[in-house]
């Protein structure tokens, strides 16, 4: 199929990343180059600079990082900490405070929020008493919008036969995204994983019964993941039947991924292989009604990302966490250490800042849209950019010339194969703005959420 369609081949030939040269670049339009440290006599005023930033929006979206994790995946690229209690218990006691302390600076007033998602290492490495603490924190400075969703990552083994799905409903959450990534136990193995398809049934039958709806994490690519395999853990979707799936490519950005491959390169899948998963998986989500980045049609899925998308500011709590508003963003300290004493002394722990001039607000106003189904407005675009037209041109005639996107007077939107390709149309962005807006040659795209090669599990 992929010789015989004129689009795939296109795509295939001028627009597909293989594992060697994919990078994670989506959902949000990033250049990790232009950031600028920040000192930490500076955070006050970074901060008030995002207060002011968010005044004319009305509601937000938060996400909350909690490090912690029991061991680290092999295609993991959050640098997780490992797990224990005295740790966790002073990192949340500073993440309570910086709570405290955005509050205090007027951060939440006068928004609603939208949705709010805990992500991690895992979150549920946390007891629910913790997580229903912060819950309890935000709803201190927060106004929650009606019909708003906290969503939680969660580990398997985590919700099975023990009651928490029914205690995280109780605290206030509403929906649990759980990574599985495959259900083959060879690659499951090999990348420190186990959750038999089995065990994902038992999930979803507690995690229902307490009310709670359930996203699955899947990936292709893998080390040691064959076609068949993909077909095989799709054949036990269509079994399980999940509220919501995500299929995401390996990236390799861990040093345990980049070890492994260098000690058994016969597992890297290759580029032709690789992208039979992509047309394979997508095709799958796009037969079983399921949406992601490129489908969004609603919130009914991924109700963080689709707000997201659709450029609403949100504001990350806890460390490594970034913040986007419309003309700034900031990240946190990923060192914990700095991280607490810099909060416990009453300093926003933030780490580096990148305002964002006209241009970047152009290029990632399209970048996020593009990834909803209804695409682009291009009269929108150029009333709030009105470089945009000469800017954006060749751009969208590259990707209608790769059949990614088309053009229905000024609706630009993904193609059905655009969407099934949609990471590397992320990737076709960036690339085509680092080589348009005038960057040094050492300006790259990288990946968005890559974690620090020093602050492993085992430090």
């Amino acid at each position: 199929m992929i010789h015989s369609d004129p689009t795939l081949r296109k795509i295939r030939d001028g627009l597909f990343h293989g594992l060697r040269d994919y990078t994670k670049s989506f959902p949000d339009f990033s250049i990790p180059q232009k950031f600028e440290m920040a000192r930490p006599s500076e955070g006050h005023a970074l901060l008030a600079r995002m207060n002011e930033s968010l005044r004319d929006d009305d509601e937000m979206l938060l996400y909350v990082h909690l490090p912690f994790c029991y061991h680290e995946c092999v295609f993991c690229n959050t640098a997780p900490r490992r797990a224990n209690r005295e740790g966790q218990a002073r990192y949340l006691a500073s993440l309570l405070g910086e709570i405290r302390l955005y509050g205090d600076a007027g951060i939440f007033q006068g928004k609603r929020i939208r949705s709010v998602y805990f992500g991690g290492g895992t979150p549920t490495a946390y007891p629910t008493e913790d997580l229903r603490a912060i819950l309890d924190a935000l709803d201190a400075y927060c106004e929650f919008a009606r019909g708003n969703i906290v969503t939680v990552e969660a580990y398997p083994k985590h919700l099975c036969g023990n009651g928490r799905p029914r205690e995280l409903a109780d605290a206030g959450v509403h929906r649990l995204s759980v990574g599985c990534q495959t259900f083959d136990p060879a690659v499951a193995a090999l990348v420190n994983r186990s959750n038999p398809a089995d065990q994902i049934r038992e999930v979803l039958a507690e995690c229902h019964a307490a009310g709670l709806t359930v996203n699955v994490d899947m990936m292709i690519g893998l080390p040691g993941q064959t076609l068949e395999g993909l077909h095989d853990d799709l054949a036990a979707l269509d079994e399980l039947r999940p509220d919501a799936v995500e299929y995401m490519r390996h990236e390799i950005v861990n040093p345990l991924a980049t070890a492994l491959y260098d000690s058994r390169p016969e597992l890297l899948t290759d580029d032709d292989a690789l992208f039979a998963m992509v047309v394979d998986s997508q095709a799958w989500m796009e037969r079983n009604g399921y949406e992601q980045n490129g489908w969004f049609e609603s919130d009914r899925f991924f109700p963080y990302r689709y707000h997201w998308l659709q450029e609403i500011p949100f504001v990350g709590l806890g460390s490594r966490a970034r913040s986007f508003t419309r003309h700034l963003s900031v990240d946190k300290h990923e060192s914990l250490q700095i991280y607490s004493q810099l909060i416990d002394r009453g300093d926003p722990a933030i780490a580096r800042s990148l305002a964002l001039g006209s241009q970047d607000q152009m290029y990632r106003a399209v970048f996020l849209r593009l990834q909803l189904k209804r695409g682009v407005d291009l009269d929108e675009i150029d009333r709030r950019f009105p470089q945009s037209s000469h800017e954006l041109t060749p751009l969208l005639d590259d990707l209608e010339a790769h059949g990614c996107v088309s053009r229905d007077g000024a609706t630009a939107r993904l193609t059905r194969y655009g969407s099934y390709f949609v990471e590397d149309v992320c990737c076709a962005v960036i690339d085509y703005a680092l080589q348009r807006c005038g960057y040094p040659p050492s300006y790259r795209r990288m990946p968005h959420s890559a974690g620090s090669r020093t602050a492993r599990l085992d430090h």
